[in-house]
This record gives C-alpha cells, sequence and structure tokens, in this order.
C-alpha cells in the first residue's frame, strides 16, 4: 500500500496525520465516530517526529542490551580471580 501512495519506508509515513482521508463507504458502526481530531495534530516537520521516533528506539535498544549484557554477565566469574601461577595444560 505504501508503494501505490508513492512512498518507499514507513519513515516517510510517520507523523503525516495530513494523508489520512475519511473512508467513502462510512460503515454503520461508525457512523457516529468522530475521529477529526487525528487530523488536526499540530503541524509539525515529518523529519522531526521520524528522527525523535529514531532516536527513540535506537534508545530502547541500547537499554535492552545493556540489560541483556548485564543479566548474562552477573554470574561469570571474573579473570581477575584466576591465579597467575596456573599453568595451562597443552
Amino acid at each position: 500500500m505504501m508503494g501505490k501512495l508513492g512512498y518507499k519506508s514507513i519513515d516517510e509515513l510517520i507523523g503525516r496525520a495530513d494523508l489520512l482521508k475519511p473512508r467513502a463507504d462510512n460503515p454503520h458502526k461508525t457512523e457516529n465516530l468522530d475521529l477529526a481530531f487525528i487530523s488536526q495534530v499540530p503541524q509539525s516537520h515529518p523529519d522531526l517526529i521520524r528522527d525523535l521516533t529514531r532516536d527513540l528506539i535506537r534508545d530502547l535498544i541500547r537499554d535492552l542490551i545493556r540489560d541483556l549484557i548485564r543479566d548474562l554477565t552477573r554470574d561469570l566469574i571474573p579473570i581477575s580471580s584466576f591465579s597467575t601461577d596456573a599453568r595451562c595444560p597443552h
């Protein structure tokens, strides 16, 4: 569907409420539902919204990786606790 609209990635669509259009065939169950507020978002630069979203995702991934490494290495024995006098067998 993005390709039909002329967009190559989701990044190009983030923050583009101006692209939302009401359906021509209004289903009975939604005829009293007012979604006008969705298209009345404050005007902002799409690049700013894309960059903020990208930065948020990058920070979340960084924190997840940091926590994963911390959890995985919690029970490891530090190298410094091994005796330097011990000789490794060949």
